[in-house]
């Protein structure tokens, strides 16, 4: 199942409180249901600074599509070394990425 929580401000108007914000939201929002992760798609939201606390909070991964993408290339690139964001850090990434060309 798929819930979307509307954003309703665009990248250029993102401060640090709305950050807070949205994370009171989604812990509002999503806590105490029954859902294995949370996916928090769009390249432009600065969410790094909040997974850690979204995943304690609401004892779940979370996973946003800028956290998977540099999972992936530094598994790409070899780098071992954990960032320490999140769940996803905690599990080997891919070493090698089938070419889409």
């Amino acid at each position: 199942m798929v819930h979307n929580v509307n954003i309703p401000f665009t990248r250029d108007e993102v401060t640090g409180h709305d950050v807070l914000e949205f994370y009171q939201r989604i812990v509002q929002e999503f806590r105490d249901k029954d859902i294995d992760a949370l996916g928090i798609m769009g390249t432009d939201w600065g969410s790094l600074p909040i997974i850690d606390h979204l995943e304690r909070d609401l004892e779940i991964p979370v996973i946003s599509s800028n956290l998977a993408l540099l999972w992936c290339m530094l598994g790409v690139l070899g780098v071992k070394e954990s960032i320490g964001i999140g769940t996803l850090f905690k599990a080997d990434p891919p070493t090698d990425v089938p070419s889409l060309g």
